[in-house]
Order: structure tokens, then sequence, then C-alpha cells
């Protein structure tokens, strides 16, 4: 186990220093972190200890731990650019990891800089690299403040940063090269996090779990090329989330937001997997009009200000739609006649009235009845709670006669009202 910063120099002969403090009976095997990256023959290099040991091109060297010894290993090559990646796994770094002078010239898989469970890590200092990262990771370390990437408009395929409390703020620099993903989880995030220099916005965004963040800046108009596959943003967005400019998909994530007012999406005919907005404070109507592929698990509960929610017709079936505990009245399904509703609806504790109640079981006999009886049957529905009674009146609506041909034999709904 070693201990101590890791620094890299332009002198004579590049040199990366590993300052270690090996416990008496310990080892450190420097070929399992670094020196293994350059064994490829594009490069000759010398390594040494506190001691004056010099190993050249030695593969096989193991520093051995004595009791009260620190030892500083120093590696030192004809270039240090071409160590294509930088390894470093609970290897106790301390302080100030010094990159400057590593510009990473070769861009594969498997290439960049990973360095994680190292809690006592407070800054990485980055150096310009017009090169690609196939992938930049610092997870579990404890790194304070800004984290400025704006030293690589060669850009960084996968940008992963996690379990950084300390981390308040991230700076990028625009490219073209593809982001596929940024994940910034359980970090201290401030204010706004601007992600508009992206041209390609990634596929996989997720920014989550830093309960400072209270807004993102998007691109106006990136390049559109596979679509946004996984999106998950929280807790602390304030205000009009809109997200427009891009073609979402696949698992949406937006819950647990409780200053969230509103969502505006643009248009998409992908299929999603999961919507969830619940638990946030939706307000007014929610428009979904222009997802054509909605459905999975929609889950929009717990929004006492949402009043509506707009639908078209989509090709994705639906598992679960929950939308309690909001404020909705009367929602028009007959939209989504084409898909299945495979599992339950969630409709209780919405204070709708008689007429809301009825219009909505009167659709839901015609869904399962006439328009798709073998997408719309078996459906468990709950319109409880602060609900009305559905009667045989309100609204023009008979919503008894709709309840009995739903709970009969031929559309086996389980219903669950006031």
């Amino acid at each position: 186990m070693s201990k101590g910063i890791f620094r890299s120099h332009n002198k004579v002969g590049e040199t990366m220093s590993f300052q270690t403090n090996i416990s008496s009976g310990s080892t450190f095997d420097p070929q399992s972190r670094v020196i293994n990256y350059l064994a490829d023959g594009r490069v000759s290099w010398d390594l040494e200890d506190g001691n004056g040991y010099i190993a050249t091109n030695n593969l096989s060297h193991i520093f051995n731990g004595d009791t009260g010894t620190t030892k500083t290993i120093t590696l030192r090559t004809t270039k240090l650019s071409h160590l294509t990646h930088f390894y470093a796994d609970n290897d106790n770094l301390v302080g100030h990891l010094d990159m400057t002078g590593w510009d990473n010239l070769a861009y594969s898989v498997g290439t960049g800089l990973d360095v994680q469970d190292n809690l006592e890590l407070t800054a990485i200092t980055n150096t310009y690299s017009p090169h690609a990262f196939y992938a930049y990771s610092i997870k579990y370390c404890d790194i304070t403040g800004y984290l400025d990437l704006t030293m690589f408009p060669g850009g960084i395929s996968y940008c992963y940063l996690e379990g950084n409390p300390k981390l308040s703020g991230v700076t990028f620099t625009a490219t073209s090269h593809n982001l596929e993903r940024l994940y910034i989880h359980g970090c201290d995030l401030q204010g706004h996090l601007d992600v508009s220099m992206f041209s390609n916005f990634p596929s996989y965004f997720a920014v989550q779990n830093n309960n400072s963040l209270t807004g993102i800046t998007f691109p106006t108009a990136p390049n559109d090329n596979i679509g946004v596959t996984y999106f998950y943003i929280g807790p602390s967005i304030t205000g009009v989330l809109d997200i427009s400019f891009n073609n979402f998909k696949g698992d949406f994530y937006v819950h647990n937001n409780p200053n969230l007012t509103r969502i505006i999406h643009g248009p998409s005919s992908d299929v999603f997997n999961n919507y969830w907005a619940q638990l946030c404070d939706l307000t007014g109507n929610l428009d979904l009009s222009m997802l054509t592929g909605l459905g999975g698990d929609f889950i929009i509960r717990d929004n006492p200000s949402l009043t509506g929610v707009t639908h078209t017709a989509s090709t994705q079936n639906f598992d679960n739609y929950w939308a309690n505990d909001c404020d909705l009245g009367y929602i028009n399904f007959l939209p989504l006649s084409g898909v299945a509703m495979n599992l339950s609806i969630k409709l209780q504790d919405n204070n709708m009235t008689a007429a809301d109640v009825n219009h909505i079981l009167v659709d839901f006999d015609n869904l399962s009845t006439n328009l798709n009886p073998s997408g719309w049957s078996g459906v468990t529905l709950d319109i409880s709670g602060t609900n009305s009674t559905p009667d045989s009146v309100s609204g023009g609506h008979n919503g008894l006669t709709a309840l009995g041909s739903l709970t009969g034999i031929t559309n086996n709904w389980t219903i669950t009202t006031s």
C-alpha cells in the first residue's frame, strides 16, 4: 500500500515520482500501477527509490517495506506523454496529484486517468492535451473546489466524478468529440452546471445527489446522434427544466426535485422504458404530446400542483401509470388506445369531481371493451381517496355502468373507488 503524492515533471527525461510509506512486511509493486502501461517499446525508462537503486526497464521490481522507512520512487522516461493510462486505486494518495507534462498522446480503449479510493487526495492538476481521452475517472477521493477540465479540447468519451463530497464545480471546454457518458454523483456541485459547450450531447447523462446544484445550462442545438438514452438529475433542480433541445428515450429520471415546477420536452419518437417525475412541484399541465414512444413505468405521483396531463398516440406499452396525489382532473387516455396497459393505474387522491371520475371510467370501458380489449383488460385501477364517488349522471357520463362493465368477467378489471 503506498501513501503519498504522484508528480510528473518536464525535466531531463520526464519524471513521475511516488512518495510511498510502505509499512514493514508490506510491498509496493509499481508494475500493477503505472509501469505496465509503458512496456510497449516506445519509451525507455529508469526506476529508482530513495536509496539510489535503479532498475532499467525492469518490470518485476517490487519495493519492500521497512519499519519507519519512506521511499521516493521515481519513474523517469524519455517520453512521459507515451504514458497512455494513469491508474491509482486505493493507494493512499494524499494532497496534490500533479499531472502536468502528461498529454495522453495515444487514444484507444482504456486510455486516460483512473484514480479511485484515495480518500486524502484533494486536488489534481492536468495539462493541455489536444488528444482525446477514453476515460477520465475520479471516484471516492476528496477533490476540493473546482476541477478544471478546460485543457482537454480533444475531448473525453467517458467522464466519471463520483463520491467527492467537496467537489463544488467542474469546468469543461468546447469539443467536437463525442462525450458518451457524463456521470457526476455524490459531490457538492453548486449553482448551475454549464454543459452548453457540448456539440454532441452525451447519450448517458447523470448528475445526481449534488444537493446544492439548482440548474443545468444545456446546449441550444446539439447534434442529435443516438439521442439521450439515460437522463438522471437531482435532487435540487429549481424552476423550469427545458430539455427541448434533444431526442430523449430510454430512462428519464427527474424525480425528487421538490422545486422543479415544469418540464419542457422536444419531439421524440423513440421508446421510453421509464419516465419518473414524482415528488416534484410540477405545476399546471404536463404536456407530453410530443413523445410518441412514451411508455414503460410512467410515474408522476405526488405533484400537488399538477392539474393536467396531455398525451398523444404512442407506440410503447405501459407497465404502470401512477399519477396519484396530485390535483388532476379529467385525463384523456383515449390517445393511448393503440398500446397495452399491463399492470396498474393509480389516480387516487386527486380531488376529482364526480364528472371527472365518470368520464375517465367511461373512457376506460371504451378502451377495454371496444378499442383494444387485448391491451386494456385485467388492469388494476385505484381512483379513490379524495376523488368523488362515481354516479350515473355527473358530467353526462354514467360512471356506474362503466364501472360494472369494467369489473365484469369480460374486462376483468380490479377497481377501487371512493
